[in-house]
């Protein structure tokens, strides 16, 4: 992928919001993580519910912002492909060899 569409797809509401979310919830997991491995919040029914319900919300904000990031990237690389049609009817490099080449 080049600089160019990357610069085009980082103007996307959608994109921006997709990479925020992801970093989110990476910071949501780091922390549900550190409250459970440096705290005492887990000997408390309390703690244990906060530690839980901050691991839910980093996943459930990775999981749709990596899916909207795959998608949209993937969009963008089929829309790329379609606008570029091939040069050449030979553009499988798998294709069988025409006569005369070896």
């Amino acid at each position: 992928m080049s600089k160019a569409n990357l610069d085009l797809m980082v103007g996307n509401p959608w994109f921006r919001w997709a990479r925020r979310a992801q970093w989110f919830g990476l910071a949501m997991l780091l922390l549900a993580v550190g409250l459970g491995a440096f705290t005492d919040l887990r000997q408390t029914p309390p703690g244990i519910a906060l530690i839980a319900v901050t691991g839910m919300l980093g996943v459930m904000s990775l999981i749709p912002a990596r899916f909207i990031l795959t998608v949209y990237l993937m969009r963008r690389e089929q829309d790329r492909g379609a606008r570029q049609a091939p040069a050449t009817s030979r553009s499988n490099r798998f294709s069988e060899p025409e006569r005369g080449e070896p």
